[in-house]
């Protein structure tokens, strides 16, 4: 809970959640199951609020996914948190496993590229 801690710190420090500031979070997450399982919901919120003012930039994306899908696995409750904020801000519908693994796809298909969706 520690690192979760100073997480939050350095969100709320930033005036915004940047891009590189994204992918940094994202490689401290990536394969990190324990960490994924445990993340809050005030910081899907924060990136979900990013999305919403900043556009839908691929960094962002993959945080998001990378909190739901960690070491080859879904986390279904992380999942369920991150469409309780999607869902009725961004009226996307309920997505399938489908729908996950093609944002994947979307999301290496676009890797390098700091253009907004």
């Amino acid at each position: 809970m520690v690192l979760h801690g100073h997480l939050l710190l350095s969100i709320y420090i930033a005036s915004l959640f940047q891009l590189l500031e994204a992918e940094t979070v994202r490689h401290v997450f990536l394969e990190n199951r324990q960490l994924c399982e445990n993340v809050e919901d005030r910081i899907i919120q924060h990136i979900v609020h990013c999305i919403e003012s900043h556009g839908r930039y691929v960094q962002y994306l993959k945080l998001l996914l990378t909190f739901v899908h960690s070491d080859g696995r879904s986390l279904r409750k992380v999942q369920q948190s991150v469409m309780v904020e999607v869902s009725p801000r961004l009226q996307f519908p309920y997505p399938s496993r489908r729908h996950w693994i093609v944002t994947y796809q979307f999301s290496l298909d676009t890797r390098g590229s700091l253009e907004c969706c």
